[in-house]
């Protein structure tokens, strides 16, 4: 097994892992509110546990996010 030590964000070959265009931003936050409703309708019995994941897999596909991701 081979460790590398990254000692910046430039070594690591990425941009500023806090820095987000507003699109970006935007992005998160409408993945968010989908989750969101979604989870409110789950809760009020008015879609099922399977309905909700599946719509969530579509949401993810909608909304390419880092939220998304580790969802």
């Amino acid at each position: 097994m081979q460790v590398t030590k990254i000692t910046s964000p430039a070594d690591a070959g990425s941009a500023d892992p806090h820095s987000y265009t507003q699109e970006q931003l935007q992005t998160e936050f409408n993945f968010m509110m989908a989750e969101r409703k979604m989870r409110n309708l789950l809760e009020r019995g008015l879609i099922t546990e399977e309905e909700y994941k599946l719509i969530t897999e579509e949401n993810k596909k909608s909304f390419p996010t880092f939220l998304a991701s580790v969802i």
